[in-house]
């Protein structure tokens, strides 16, 4: 009986080996379209949740077996699949697709689609901000927004004051996050 238990452990073993034989390390470096570094590209190996993100400098490292496919993913681009053979190093160009982006909001904690997100969004358009003259941010929104009054303070080099839905807002409420890009 123990006789058998030792080959099953050392057949085990061998097993475990053979298989860990199969795997090998991939590198590379993801660009954008105009062969820049892209830093937080998400590499999956498909079907599982093994993978890892690029560096600042667009590098990454993962242990995969032949026959595996990586999945390079990241928002505003699309999503490249690549089958691994017997390669070690695989640099990925990736490709813009601005489609996505109508449906991307950026948050103080992430980015989220516009669907999911509970609070207040407004966005607007670069085309309706230049159409009027303005030396400041706010000056540009006003009028454009629903539900915010941005009115002006009579001291010169102060900013405009915000008030959102009313002035029953709590004091503490009422300061707006405003995101520029």
């Amino acid at each position: 009986m123990k006789t058998k238990l030792h080959f099953i452990l050392l057949l085990l073993m061998v097993t475990s080996l053979s298989w860990a034989q199969d795997s090998k390390t991939i590198t590379g470096v993801v660009t954008d379209d105009v062969g820049g570094p892209l830093p937080g590209v998400s590499v999956l190996i498909q079907g599982t949740t093994t993978g890892t993100q690029t560096d600042f400098d667009g590098n990454y490292t993962l242990d995969v077996s032949a026959g595996n496919t990586l999945e390079f993913s990241y928002l505003g681009f699309q999503t490249q699949e690549i089958v691994v053979a017997d390669q070690t190093e695989i640099n990925v160009n990736m490709v813009t697709s601005a489609n996505d982006l109508d449906e991307v909001v950026v948050v103080g904690y992430g980015n989220q689609k516009r669907s999911d997100i509970t609070g207040a969004v407004v966005s607007v358009d670069s085309e309706e901000i230049t159409k009027q003259p303005a030396t400041s941010a706010l000056q540009s929104v006003q009028g454009k927004v629903a539900g915010v009054n941005i009115i002006a303070n009579d001291s010169p080099g102060s900013a405009p004051t915000v008030i959102m839905r009313g002035l029953g807002t709590s004091q503490g409420g009422r300061d707006p996050f405003y995101v520029v890009d």
